[in-house]
């Protein structure tokens, strides 16, 4: 360890074991000493878990003027115990850069929706490559996300991302799709995310007319699909949304926030495979989402409802996800976690 700096992060229980979450820190936590002493561009942050091992982490961004950042450490969570983490920083000489495998081998798509490296670009975080290309430079704009630091794109139905068609985008039977959303109204549908071509798409999530309902499309094939649904949203507020696809009974399930609608698939028990490519903020039907974007996740397994309600917490309500442990706290923590063995 080179750092001359260390502070020890609590990652909260979160009921069901998850294995290798990604977990969120963000700078609400972080105490001044830190700001005082992290290096500007966030290389000298190294995490170990509590054997000294050292951890895969993606650092999006930090901002220690502002006091923000967006820090991913790839961590189990336990049901039932607090996790421990060591943070070690201060140290000039430091040269840490992002894990693409901070993001385990099921995720085929993470895009933070910052523009890097240029306007004109959305780059994923996985060892896919997924990266996206906006319709043209700074169109989709980019914009302030759902917390500190997090950065949108504010997509309409001429202005949107488009990922080209590859094998980690077309799973065959099970799929997530996870995303941040704010919508501005529902005078329209709103598409959300879409694997082309038009009518009988692969997949496809977007927001029903007039009710904001969150709607999931699932075709099978040139003539074969159904539609899941959720509940509504709220325009002009930020919302957690996900989708599940898998056969069998109620494995089907879409989520809005905390709330999660169930489905048993009657007509579709496979997922239509095309060559065409993925757009996120618009479909082909000249529909868009007139509304912002971020933290847009794709999943070539059928994630718990657990591990939703983790990735909520952890990005709509992070300050209840892990807390810094201060010299008083840690003895408590230290008893917590001998209880628990």
């Amino acid at each position: 360890m080179a750092g001359s700096k260390t502070l020890t992060i609590a990652l909260h229980p979160t009921g069901t074991e998850l294995t290798d979450f990604p977990n969120l820190i963000t700078g609400e936590h972080m105490p001044q000493v830190f700001w005082d002493n992290v290096e500007s561009d966030g290389a000298d942050i190294i995490l170990y878990d509590s054997a000294s091992n050292k951890l895969k982490r993606e650092l999006v961004s930090i901002d220690v003027a502002n006091k923000t950042m967006e820090l991913y450490v790839k961590k189990t969570r336990s049901a039932t115990a607090p996790t421990l983490l060591t943070m070690e920083y201060d140290d000039a000489a430091g040269a840490e850069t992002n894990d693409a495998d901070t993001w385990n081998a099921n995720y085929a798509m993470v895009h933070h929706m910052n523009d890097d490296p240029d306007t004109s670009t959305i780059q994923d975080s996985t060892t896919n490559n997924n990266d996206g290309a906006k319709s043209g430079a700074g169109q989709p704009p980019e914009t302030t996300g759902v917390f500190g630091g997090d950065k949108a794109q504010t997509c309409i139905s001429t202005e949107y991302i488009t990922v080209a068609d590859s094998v980690s985008l077309s799973p065959a039977s099970e799929i997530t799709i996870m995303a941040v959303i704010k919508p501005s109204d529902f005078t329209d549908t709103r598409a959300i995310l879409t694997k082309l071509p038009h009518f009988f798409e692969p997949y496809r999530i977007f927001l029903n007319v007039t009710t904001g309902v969150l709607s999931f499309q699932i075709s099978k094939d040139a003539a074969t699909r159904e539609f899941f649904y959720g509940t509504a949203l709220t325009a002009g507020v930020w919302s957690y949304i996900a989708a599940v696809f898998k056969t069998g009974a109620n494995n089907t399930f879409v989520t809005v926030n905390t709330s999660v609608t169930t489905s048993t698939p009657s007509v579709v028990d496979a997922i239509r495979d095309t060559v065409d490519s993925l757009r996120i903020g618009a479909d082909s039907r000249g529909k868009g989402l007139a509304g912002d974007i971020s933290e847009v996740r794709i999943s070539n397994s059928a994630l718990s409802a657990a591990w939703l309600l983790a990735e909520y917490n952890s990005l709509l309500n992070n300050a209840s996800t892990y807390h810094v442990v201060t010299p008083n706290t840690q003895r408590i923590v230290r008893k917590l976690l001998a209880m628990h063995g």
